[in-house]
Formats: structure tokens, sequence, C-alpha cells
């Protein structure tokens, strides 16, 4: 019926509009942080530090290659902040950098 099919879609609609919403708040952070703007980077930092390293250990189960990896991802967003492309999200820097 019409009523399950809107139901079983919704969970794909929750999770695209979750990952719009996170794309536009990085595309914010990623702006103060081209502006120069106090904390920037720090709020970069506590928003993706855990996500990123979950996601790194589960690949590497490696905790000082986790660690170096990450750190590698935010020294990246804060050098090379002038070509961040903002078709993305910042989590693909960090798994591009994994799998490299």
């Amino acid at each position: 019926s019409f009523s399950t099919m809107v139901t079983l879609a919704l969970p794909g609609r929750e999770k695209a509009a979750r990952m719009h919403k996170e794309k536009a708040y990085d595309h914010e952070l990623m702006r103060s942080l081209i502006q120069d703007s106090p904390g920037a980077l720090e709020r970069i930092i506590e928003k993706w530090e855990r996500p990123l390293y979950s996601f790194i250990f589960r690949y590497t189960q490696n905790e000082f290659a986790t660690r170096d990896i990450l750190q590698e991802t935010f020294v990246r967003i804060y050098t090379k902040q002038d070509k961040y492309n903002f078709d993305y999200p910042l989590r693909l820097i960090g798994n591009c950098l994994m799998i490299n």
C-alpha cells in the first residue's frame, strides 16, 4: 500500500536529511576556518575526532597508525583549507587518507 511505501522510504529520507545537515554544518565550519575565526579548527576536531578515530581504527586495528592518520587528517584540513571542495563532507578527507 502507499502508506507502507512511504513508511519504508522514511529511513532513507531521514538519512539523506541528516547527511545534508552534516554537510551544511561542515561547510559552516570550513568557512569559519577559512575566515580565520578563533576556535574553528578546534570545533572541527571536536566534531570529527571520535567518529574518524572509530572509522580508521576499524580498518587499521592499530592505535598508533590510527592516531597518525587522524593527525594527518586535521593537518590537511588546516593546511589545505583553501582547496576544500564544498561538494563533499569533511569526513571524506579522513576516509581517503585511511585508504591511501
